[in-house]
């Protein structure tokens, strides 16, 4: 299907990094400093993914 993995681990992520085409690695043992870390991610990459489709002539919203 041709399509990215890109995963959000913790320091020992074992086997999972292997199914990983890029990851995000948090260098801890603390589960809520994982969590912080891979939540703050996610928010700046799901804002930087709206600001691309929001590209003029990426997608056009008044289609829908």
């Amino acid at each position: 299907m041709n399509i990215k993995v890109f995963g959000f681990l913790r320091c020992k992520s074992g086997e999972a990094l292997k199914s990983c085409d890029e990851a995000f690695i948090v260098s801890s043992d603390d589960t809520g400093r994982i969590q912080e870390a891979h939540i703050t991610a996610g928010h700046a990459l799901m804002e930087y993914i709206e600001s691309k489709l929001l590209e003029p002539a990426y997608l056009n919203l008044q289609e829908w």
